[in-house]
């Protein structure tokens, strides 16, 4: 279901801001990692691969859509979200690396 409203949401803001349809075309990619990883063997080689396509792809569909608000609010003359999206952007970046670097340890 959320991925139906993600489709929807995404879908609808790519008329007003090239950055979605960037996250909507990354959105899909996730997609079919994920479905590929359903489909192969748990802790496989391509298991991981495809994994890894999902993961890469749902950043990137966060960074896109971030990427689109900011750029609509700075359309719009509201540079408050654009520093709070650019602040968000960091901490997000600054998570995933841990995450992964947790993930590599463990």
């Amino acid at each position: 279901m959320a991925f139906i409203l993600n489709i929807l949401g995404i879908s609808r803001a790519s008329k007003d801001e090239e950055n979605f349809k960037k996250a909507m075309t990354w959105l899909l990619i996730s997609l079919i990692g994920s479905l590929a990883a359903g489909f192969t063997k748990d802790g496989s080689f391509l298991n991981l691969a495809c994994d890894l396509v999902y993961q890469i792809g749902n950043i990137l569909v966060t960074f896109y859509v971030i990427d689109g608000v900011i750029s609509l609010a700075r359309k719009i003359g509201r540079d408050d979200l654009v520093r709070k999206g650019t602040k968000l952007k960091g901490m997000i970046i600054a998570i995933y690396v841990i995450a992964f670097a947790l993930t590599l340890i463990s």
